[in-house]
């Protein structure tokens, strides 16, 4: 499976994705204070994401579907600053059968 980085915005409604650990939220073109407080709520390298709505705000869910997840609404310019991969188990460096 290969790898694809899109844009938060571009990823399908209700799909997984995988924040890119190419890029640390920090270097998306945020301010450092917008990066760290994207930061301190979950959006790190690797971490999983479901776009839920797509919008300003767009609602983004961070974490695992069931358990540790939370809903954020981030604005859109934002969001498009921010890319995930499509193929997580490809961006984790793990591969499943």
């Amino acid at each position: 499976m290969t790898q694809t980085v899109i844009s938060l915005t571009q990823l399908p409604i209700g799909s997984p994705g995988r924040l890119d650990p190419g890029q640390v939220v920090g270097h998306a073109g945020l301010a450092a204070d917008d990066a760290g407080m994207l930061r301190a709520m979950g959006l790190h390298p690797n971490a999983t994401v479901r776009l839920c709505r797509l919008g300003d705000p767009c609602i983004v869910q961070v974490g695992r579907e069931r358990g540790d997840s939370c809903r954020l609404g981030l604005a859109r310019r934002i969001a498009e600053r921010i890319t995930v991969c499509v193929a997580p188990e490809v961006c984790s460096g793990k591969t499943h059968a």
